[in-house]
């Protein structure tokens, strides 16, 4: 049985570059046996199986493999997102905030208690409680992990 420990020796076996941050935040959690368990995929080369396929966006290992990593802090402008990944958000708003059925609104159960929780959290901090995962698309980014962190900041867009 993995615990969260082992769970992150295995990531970093599959992702050597990949920052202890990202990893613990995005990837352990549910590479714990008990979770979803690694590696999402018997080869690395194929698309993730199951859950793993919407957590690592439908990317094989190999793909995550070659990304280079890096931690940023700066600001963010909902300009700055890939197209689609302001569509979620804005789906996320719509289910969670305004109570309109879609997608996002049945299939993630406790949803809407993770925006009180990161709402709670930025009235208390002043700051969203973890880091985001993003992929440079172009000049854009394209939310991997984070999405329920990111409706808060932008909800008057919708």
């Amino acid at each position: 049985m993995n615990t969260m420990g082992n769970a992150l020796s295995m990531l970093h076996a599959d992702l050597p570059h990949a920052p202890d941050e990202v990893l613990n935040e995005w990837l352990a959690p549910y590479a714990d046996a008990e979770m979803l368990g690694w590696p999402p995929s018997p080869d690395r080369n194929a698309q993730p199986l199951g859950r793993w396929r919407g957590i690592l966006s439908g990317r094989s290992i190999a793909f995550w493999t070659r990304v280079r990593w890096r931690l940023e802090e700066g600001p963010l402008e909902f300009s700055d997102l890939h197209e689609e990944s302001q569509q979620t958000l804005l789906d996320l708003n719509s289910a969670y905030v305004r109570g309109v059925p879609n997608a996002y609104g049945i299939g993630i159960k406790d949803g809407r208690q993770r925006l009180i929780s990161v709402l709670a959290y930025v009235f208390k901090h002043g700051c969203v409680p973890s880091i985001f995962v993003f992929l440079e698309s172009g000049s854009q980014l394209s939310v991997i992990d984070g999405h329920h962190r990111l409706v808060w900041p932008w909800r008057a867009k919708g």
